[in-house]
């Protein structure tokens, strides 16, 4: 095909404009944070992972699982974390994708709904955000109350939840780098309990316990995979089908949004984000998968322990491990249980501050919330955070039983 000299002209014109757009694109993070200095870009690429690899596995992970196997049965209880893994992993490779392009500083989900679809949905997302994170700060807090009360029963809960909060506002006005660094050996410690109960449940499963029972899938058989709720027959196994699912959802609460909180004070942003996302699809598939699938295997879905408590007696771990002739652990799995659940309320706070520091940035809140301290620590909007969750918390206080 001949291409005229005017037409060379107009495509060198072209590629002039691609590149200028180009270049644009590339720049547009970088503009954004010299004209709104925030928060500091301190967490290392090490803190990233971490964070990312257990950032928001709580008590749910090691304690409500147990209510969920008791609903569903086995296969229902792998079922559906298979498919709620599916379903965050989807989500996480949408908002990598943004957090990766623009990897400013104080972004958040809201920013992104702002910039690529409308102000009112950034807007919306924003203080439906904060208010989630936060309202989940003092349901971590809570859970830490009843988890210590299985060593010191007969004190007041009020007082480990006031002592515990006050632990997570002092964290979280530090510079940044010290809430990685706690995420860090937070993190490390679920990891290895985890991992070592991994590692229990196979050996369980060849029968390697202390009475050599050759566990295999035999509670798949009896009581059986499935249970029904409410109704009879096939009906009855679509509900609990249904509600093992709904069930299964709040281990993975926010846990994709946590990546893209840490994204707006990660170094290197655009070459660390990524990372972070490969590790986050090995922590569904080892954490919550595997995890689900090794419970499937030493404990039984009908044992009376699984729905009675809160603490690492109801632990389908812990109902497992006792099934097995194994005695010593219930302390061991509580303290992980504790460290989780106060882990996982830190990391509320944080996103929750951060939240709200972003919708600040954005002119959706009000502007004392832009201000940082020196060390890029947003301290007003931590303040606030800390004082709306407070204001829960007295709500949680005063619906607690006295047994507490």
């Amino acid at each position: 095909m001949d291409i005229s000299p005017s037409s060379e002209k107009n495509s060198s014109g072209d590629d002039k404009d691609n590149t200028k757009i180009e270049q644009r694109v590339e720049s547009i993070g970088i503009e954004e944070e010299l004209h709104h200095p925030s928060t500091k870009r301190r967490l290392t690429a090490r803190h990233a992972i971490f964070i990312a690899w257990g950032g928001t596995v709580g008590t749910g992970l090691f304690i409500t699982t147990g209510k969920t196997l008791a609903i569903g049965g086995p296969a229902f209880l792998v079922g559906s974390y298979v498919f709620v893994s599916i379903l965050v992993y989807f989500i996480l490779t949408g908002i990598i994708e943004m957090a990766t392009f623009l990897p400013v500083r104080g972004g958040s989900m809201s920013c992104y709904g702002r910039r690529f679809v409308s102000n009112s949905v950034g807007f919306t997302m924003g203080w439906l955000y904060f208010y989630s994170f936060a309202i989940l700060v003092p349901f971590e807090l809570t859970a830490c109350a009843i988890i210590i009360n299985f060593w010191q029963p007969g004190i007041n809960s009020a007082v480990w939840i006031t002592i515990l909060l006050v632990l997570l506002v002092i964290l979280n006005v530090l510079p940044v780098r010290f809430y990685g660094e706690a995420e860090f050996f937070f993190t490390g410690v679920k990891l290895a309990t985890i991992v070592g109960l991994l590692i229990l449940s196979f050996v369980l499963f060849w029968g390697g316990g202390p009475d050599h029972r050759r566990l295999g899938f035999h509670y798949w058989k009896s009581p059986g995979a499935t249970k029904t709720l409410i109704l009879e027959g096939d009906a009855g196994r679509l509900v609990a089908a249904i509600a093992t699912v709904i069930s299964s959802i709040l281990p993975f609460t926010f846990t994709p949004e946590m990546v893209v909180g840490t994204a707006a004070e990660i170094k290197s942003p655009r070459t660390n984000v990524p990372k972070v996302a490969r590790h986050f699809l090995w922590r569904l598939i080892v954490c919550f998968v595997g995890s689900v699938v090794g419970i499937s295997v030493i404990c039984p879905s009908d044992a009376a322990a699984l729905m009675n408590g809160s603490d690492a007696a109801s632990s389908p771990w812990v109902v497992g491990i006792r099934q097995a002739g194994i005695h010593g652990l219930d302390s061991v799995i509580n303290a992980v249980a504790l460290i989780a659940a106060w882990s996982t309320g830190n990391a509320f706070l944080y996103l929750a501050s951060r939240c709200l520091h972003s919708m600040a940035m954005e002119g959706s809140a009000p502007s004392i919330f832009k201000r940082c301290t020196a060390k890029g620590v947003p301290i007003y909007a931590v303040g606030a955070t800390a004082l709306f969750v407070l204001d829960l918390l007295f709500g949680y206080i005063s619906s607690l039983p006295e047994s507490l």
